[in-house]
């Protein structure tokens, strides 16, 4: 049940104006917070979770990410199994 961490990142979004701003999700999983900005993009090392998103997403390990710096304005982090 994800309604406490949609919640939690509702607010977060809010309280930092991030609703048009650049996020990544590291985790993302199936994309279940893909809508709460319009500038996401998501990280997940299961490659078959790309049929769940409709934004982009990228194949990827935490500790490797294929970005530059600062090419995000926030990231969070918030469903991952260690």
């Amino acid at each position: 049940d994800n309604r406490l961490e949609a919640e939690t990142l509702k607010n977060f979004v809010n309280k930092y104006n991030l609703k048009d701003k650049k996020v990544l999700e590291i985790g993302c999983g199936r994309g279940a917070f893909q809508d709460l900005v319009e500038d996401w993009t998501g990280v997940d090392i299961a490659s078959t979770l790309k049929s769940f998103i409709k934004k982009t997403f990228y194949e990827a390990e935490a500790e490797s990410l294929p970005f530059k710096d600062e090419t995000f304005d926030a990231i969070w982090t918030i469903t991952v199994l260690e």
